[in-house]
């Protein structure tokens, strides 16, 4: 309940903008914004409800931060890896890499859009979909190497789970050639 009580005070759908801009000038004053602390309260209460298995109000909890807070970037930008998670917990990870995708073209700022592309790319490894992934560490690498690190995955990394993907190709081929293309693809990789 507390943090609904802090929440409530700063929800962005009913607030008007002159009163938006008052609390931001109080909260330079007092040298914390209430946007902030509001922002973060829906983050947690969007936590808690999760632990609660209360997942669409959980959803509904990120939604607000995502959407009503563009302003508190960091807070924003975990509440769509929030909405991502519970995404792939309720529906797999399809649904989880349509809130990736999504949040990633909302984005004006290239290391959230690396850090969206890295969360995809691990989810389409780990679900076995090593051509899908390949392609994509292959974009991620001459797109997003200057915003790896933000992102949380390397190019050290990228570049072994690039090599990961072609030798998991070549174990599935079923073709003797094809699967000898793949493993001579792959050991320069590495």
């Amino acid at each position: 309940e507390v943090f609904a009580v802090l929440a409530g005070s700063y929800d962005p759908a009913t607030i008007t903008p002159e009163r938006q801009t008052a609390l931001a000038l109080e909260g330079l004053r007092e040298g914390q914004s209430r946007r902030s602390l509001a922002a973060r309260a829906w983050l947690k209460k969007g936590d808690v409800l999760r632990a609660l298995d209360r997942s669409d109000e959980a959803l509904a909890a990120y939604r607000t931060v995502s959407e009503g807070f563009p302003q508190e970037e960091d807070l924003a930008e975990l509440a769509w890896l929030r909405q991502g998670e519970v995404a792939q917990q309720r529906q797999g990870a399809e649904a989880a890499l349509a809130v990736y995708r999504y949040a990633a073209e909302r984005s004006p700022r290239p290391g959230f859009r690396a850090r969206m592309q890295a969360a995809c790319l691990s989810l389409l490894f780990e679900a076995g979909q090593y051509r899908q992934a390949l392609d994509g560490y292959r974009l991620y690498l001459s797109a997003f190497a200057g915003d790896a690190e933000e992102a949380g995955l390397s190019t050290d990394g990228a570049q072994f789970r690039l090599a990961e993907c072609l030798r998991l190709l070549a174990e599935q081929a079923t073709a003797p050639d094809s699967a000898h293309q793949r493993r001579r693809e792959a050991l320069p990789e590495y």
